[in-house]
């Protein structure tokens, strides 16, 4: 555990044609970048703070770079990647 500030990244290795949920609990901001350096966009908003991305064709190491960190603050982001149709 450590702190997070604007600018880190966190590599996620992820295959082709798998969902990614992204929740954040604290406000901040963050992008996933694809391996091809495309950004990927929302495909789907959960009530929950939870966002869904898809990697497509894509393959390899996804980055979610860390765009703002609210001052003096701890964040709380959990990741979960799988493969197929899936209700949350």
């Amino acid at each position: 555990m450590g702190r997070v500030n604007v600018g880190d990244t966190f590599l996620l290795s992820l295959a082709r044609e798998q969902q990614l949920i992204i929740e954040r609990k604290t406000s901040h901001d963050y992008s996933v970048q694809a391996p091809n350096g495309q950004y990927l966009e929302v495909i789907q908003r959960f009530p929950n703070n939870q966002n869904q991305y898809w990697t497509g064709n894509q393959s390899g190491d996804f980055r979610v770079n860390v765009a703002s960190v609210p001052q003096g603050m701890q964040i709380d982001i959990k990741f979960c990647a799988y493969t197929g149709e899936g209700a949350l």
